[in-house]
Parts: structure tokens; sequence; C-alpha cells
């Protein structure tokens, strides 16, 4: 197979929109879902059954339903109930990151909350006998430890994510992957498509688990 590099070289631009759009979604992603999923460990992990009961419904309905259809579901009724009172506006990209928000928050939240439960009982304790507050101790204490404890379960669900931000095509974004198909169907170079945006995303993804190896590992201070 020979690759077909001419259209490519042609369509930095387009290339580039699309990587633009696949960064959105990514850091969006990871930062909301961190964001929220911190708030949903804690919950989970609460004395009160109420709260903690809430948080792991949350939890299971989100883990167990496609983000393939949280994503086409939360565009397509809001647009349904936009246009019944008369608003015609696309909102692809905020349906977007919204889903990937509430789905990926469940995930986080398990991960999260298991590196709060390998905490050491007796700092927790350390804590209060300081006088820490509350908001002290998790601030301070748990969730610190909590995500240097979960840093490699969080590095791998955030190269999820970013696996995850092509599946944007189902409401009509064209992320780096549907661009590179795009060009590739319109110039009959769909194989040169394939190799590109996999070389692409293949690289991406070790660089990034090796980053986060290296300060795993303290070699980046």
């Amino acid at each position: 197979m020979e690759l077909d590099l001419n259209t490519y070289s042609q369509s930095l631009g387009l290339l580039g929109n699309g990587l633009k759009i696949t960064g959105l979604i990514t850091a969006s992603g990871i930062a909301t879902g961190l964001f929220l999923g911190t708030f949903l460990a804690i919950a989970r992990n609460s004395k009160n059954k109420i709260t903690s009961t809430i948080a792991k419904g949350y939890i299971n309905l989100f883990r167990a339903v496609p983000l393939l259809v949280v994503l086409s579901s939360l565009y397509l009724i809001g647009m349904s109930v936009l246009k019944a009172k008369g608003i015609y506006t696309d909102i692809a990209m905020p349906a977007t990151l919204i889903g990937f928000a509430l789905f990926e928050a469940a995930y986080f939240a398990e991960i999260i909350r298991s590196g709060m439960n390998a905490i050491a009982a007796g700092q927790v304790e350390a804590a209060k006998a300081l006088g820490f507050s509350t908001f002290q101790t998790y601030s301070l204490v748990i969730i610190p430890q909590a995500f240097k404890n979960a840093f490699q379960s969080i590095t791998t669900q955030s190269v999820a994510i970013f696996h995850d931000s092509t599946l944007c095509y189902v409401v009509g974004l064209s992320d780096l992957f549907t661009t590179f198909m795009h060009l590739g169907e319109r110039d009959g170079t769909v194989e040169t498509a394939i190799v590109l945006a996999a070389s692409f995303y293949l690289v991406a993804c070790v660089a990034i688990r090796q980053a986060a190896k290296r300060i795993t590992t303290g070699e980046i201070r």
C-alpha cells in the first residue's frame, strides 16, 4: 500500500481544527470528570446512607450506559427542547462536553475512591487530632493522597478519554480522526487516512504514558 500524503499536507488547517476539537473534548473531559468525580467519591464514602446511595446509583448508571448513547441522547433531547421553544442553534459541542463530564465523573469517582480507601486510617485520625476541620482534612490530607495513590489509574482513564473523543462524530463534530476520514473519503485515500490517524493516536498515547511514568518515578522535577 502506497501512502498518498499530498491531500493531508495541503489540509493542515482542517486537521488543525480537528485537533483543537479533540484537545478541547479531552481536556474538558479530564478536568470536569476529575472535579465531579472527586465530589462523587466523597459522597460515595459518606456515612450518610442517602448520600452514599445516590452517589452509588449515579456511578452505576453511567458506568452501565455506553458513552455513545449518552452523547446522542443529550444532543437529541437538547435539540428537541430548544426547537419546542423556537430556538434553532447547534448544541453539538455543549452536548458533547456535558456528556463527557457526566460520563467520566462516574469512572473517576471509583478511581479516586480507591485512592481514598488506600490511605491509612491513622492519617485521618492524626488530622482530627490536630484540629483539622472536615474540609481541611479532605483538602489537605485525603484528596492529595488519593490522587497520588490513583495517579496511574487516572492516567489510564485520561488516555481512554482521548480515545473516546472520536465518538463526537455522532453529534456531527469533526474531531481529528473524523477529519482524517473525511479527507480520505473525499480523495479516495482512506487507507492513508487510517494509517496517519492511527499513527498519531499511537504516538500521542505512548507519549502521555511515558510522561506519566516519569512523573511517578520522580524523573521530572
